[in-house]
Order: structure tokens, then C-alpha cells, then sequence
């Protein structure tokens, strides 16, 4: 019997954060999603962008430079495991997503334009992030290179589905 193909994530950098820093509102689906990707259930993929927007653990945005080693190898580490897919900012990927800037209500910062643009290349068709005022809301607005809508959700829709996601992202 053939082996299912891994479902495929895309993360954006506050998900590795979230990760690192073991944020309670944050960890447990996170780690239920690195779990199946450390199990050959899953890929995680990210702009290599990620590797620098995590650039500190915890306490350390308070902390004078040079930082933590032993953090910096946490980081490090991180993204190189064989199933955390790096997507290089190719040229292309850095255009669409200056246009994708460009173009798209509510998208302001130009570091998620990159995620988006990386996402949408690769036809990875669900994100994972916790950034609602950028790019939760623009979930299914954009194709995929393969045709598919592109779903931007926080990880709780993949892991315990679309309803906690909902009451979580509209709280009362």
C-alpha cells in the first residue's frame, strides 16, 4: 500500500515563534502540527525570510547584543529540520509579492506580502498564522499557482477545526 502524501502547511514566522517561545494560546496546536511533520504527516514550509524575522527567543528583545548562543542554535535548529521546506526569495517571488503589496487592501506589511507571494508560488494551500490585522482576512481572496484557494487560518482550523477556529478569531 503507497504511503499518504504529506499535507503540506505553510507557516508564517509567528508560528515559529510561537513554537520557540512555548506561547500558551499558541503551543498546543503548534506542536500537534510539528508533530505530524516530525512524523512524515506533515511539511512546514516558510520563506526563508522566517529565518530572520525569528530572530530572538522569550526576553531577549530586552537583551543587549551579542544574544544567546545557545538561543541563536534553538533558531537555527529549527529550520533545519528535513521537514521545515525553505522557499528562497527567487525573484519572482519577491515581485509577486511587491505587487501583491501593491495591490492588496490590508496587507501592509511587505514581509507578508513575501509569505503570501511564497505561499501562492507554491501552491501550498493552507497557512498557518496568528496575524489577523494582515493576513487572516484574506483567506480564499487569492489562486494558487495550481488553481486552488489559497486558505490563511490559524492552526487550531487544521488541527480541531473550523469551528474553534472561528470562536477564536471572533471572541465575545
Amino acid at each position: 500500500m503507497p504511503l499518504a502524501k504529506p499535507r503540506k502547511f505553510y507557516w508564517d514566522t509567528c508560528a515559529f515563534i510561537g513554537l520557540l517561545n512555548g506561547e500558551a494560546d499558541k503551543q498546543r496546536e503548534l506542536e500537534i502540527v510539528y508533530g505530524w511533520a516530525r512524523d512524515g504527516k506533515a511539511e512546514i514550509w516558510t520563506s526563508t525570510l522566517s529565518m530572520i524575522e525569528c530572530r530572538r527567543i522569550g526576553k531577549e528583545s530586552s537583551k543587549q547584543k551579542p544574544m544567546s548562543e545557545d538561543n541563536g542554535k534553538k533558531i537555527s535548529d529549527i529550520f533545519r529540520q528535513q521537514f521545515i521546506k525553505p522557499i528562497p526569495m527567487a525573484v519572482d517571488i519577491a515581485e509577486m509579492g511587491r505587487q501583491l503589496w501593491r495591490d492588496t487592501t490590508g496587507l501592509s506589511k511587505y514581509q507578508d506580502a513575501v509569505h503570501l507571494a511564497s505561499a501562492l508560488r507554491w501552491s501550498i494551500e493552507t497557512m498557518h498564522t496568528y496575524d489577523h490585522d494582515d493576513l487572516l482576512h484574506l483567506s480564499d481572496k487569492f489562486d494558487c499557482r495550481n488553481g486552488n484557494k489559497l486558505k490563511i487560518c490559524y492552526p487550531d482550523s487544521s488541527t480541531d477545526g473550523e469551528l474553534f477556529e472561528h470562536a477564536r478569531q471572533k471572541p465575545t
